[in-house]
């Protein structure tokens, strides 16, 4: 399947699909009129699932390495983007929280408009509160926040979290039972027609995967992303 395929194509990117890549796994693939696009970061980033996969020959289709907070691709070109478990990154460096932060608005102006951002969070303790709160920042309208029901050997399919979660991932939600890490989720949300955005700038580090001695002062530069302009001016900043 070809990202740069005909305009009937539903066009999908994964951001971060690790080891265990959506196209392998959801019903949407089975579809011939579904192309997918993997974007991972450098290996050179010590997070990154693909240095603990013991797969070696998976990435079978058209993929790319960049960030999230400068993605590579023109206003409109997808469908659907997909985040599992970037979120989590929450938790991380304040640079990596910098990246998923202006990546949100990235994800915006790549989208259609009535595209969909779909979030499978598996792995933080933060719960959905705060993702759902960045979304909307993008100018997002979240119109699923599902929490997995029960345990996961006992689901039966039926859920609206299963059915949801299905058309993207079947395995089983990492750490999904007895931890810490909460309730896994499933978030979509949608891109609203006729969305106003407007210039913003900031300043980040752009090769914050890289090891500590391999940074270069020259990877610290201003970069522009879109926010929304009915957002209060208050909220629009990504501290």
């Amino acid at each position: 399947m070809s990202v740069l395929a005909g305009e009937e194509q539903v066009r999908v990117l994964e951001i971060g699909y690790g080891d265990a890549p959506a196209v392998h796994q959801g019903s949407m693939f089975a579809n011939s009129d579904v192309a997918y696009f993997g974007m991972e970061l450098p290996r050179t980033f010590a997070g990154s699932h693909r240095n603990f996969s013991s797969k070696t020959d998976f990435e079978d289709f058209p993929h790319i390495e960049a960030s999230m907070s400068q993605l590579p691709f023109s206003s409109g070109a997808f469908d659907y983007v997909l985040l599992r478990s970037v979120f989590s990154q929450f938790g991380s460096r304040p640079e990596i929280i910098d990246s998923v932060r202006l990546g949100v608005f990235e994800v915006v102006r790549i989208l259609k408009d009535e595209g969909k951002l779909v979030v499978a969070e598996e792995n933080t303790p933060l719960g959905s509160d705060y993702i759902e709160s960045e979304l909307r920042k993008g100018g997002l309208v979240v119109d699923h926040s599902l929490p997995m029901p029960g345990i996961w050997e006992e689901l039966t399919g039926a859920e609206a979290w299963s059915q949801a979660r299905s058309q993207f991932y079947n395995d089983k939600p990492w750490d999904s039972v007895n931890s810490y890490y909460g309730t896994p989720h499933l978030l979509v949300g949608r891109k609203p027609t006729g969305l106003k955005t407007m210039p913003r700038v900031r300043t980040i580090r752009t090769d914050f995967y890289r090891p500590m001695e391999e940074r270069s002062e020259e990877a610290i530069r201003q970069v522009t992303f879109e926010v929304p302009v009915v957002q209060d001016e208050s909220s629009s900043e990504t501290n």
